[in-house]
């Protein structure tokens, strides 16, 4: 379902899972994340957690999951996690705008004029 997402809208560039329904997590779950956020990774994409509970969390970091997904993919709450993602999604906006302002307008109706 998730790489779905990714798959199917190639404009995602994030997944936030939340976590705080998560009571615990075995082997096979640690492997299925690592492997997740290696191929959202791959894809250019970002794979994040919010509210994880404390012995989860703890679990995740001695299999070295925390590295793997980056421990700034890491929130303490989904509202935290979402004002993180609105603020890129601001400062990506602001960049392409002030890209966009240096180019030279080459659609059909701007036409470049010399001399």
């Amino acid at each position: 379902m998730v790489t779905n997402a990714m798959s199917s809208s190639p404009k995602v560039r994030s997944v936030l899972v939340l976590g705080s329904s998560i009571n615990k997590i075995d082997a096979s779950g640690i492997e299925k994340v690592q492997s997740l956020a290696e191929a959202f990774r791959a894809a250019g994409g970002v794979l994040m957690f919010s509210g994880l509970k404390k012995q989860v969390r703890k679990r995740m970091e001695r299999a070295g999951l925390l590295d793997t997904l980056g421990r700034e993919n890491l929130f303490p709450n989904k509202d935290v996690a979402l004002e993180h993602l609105l603020r890129e999604e601001r400062e990506e906006a602001a960049r392409a705008a002030e890209d966009d302002a240096g180019a030279p307008d080459l659609s059909l109706g701007g036409r470049l004029r010399t001399g």
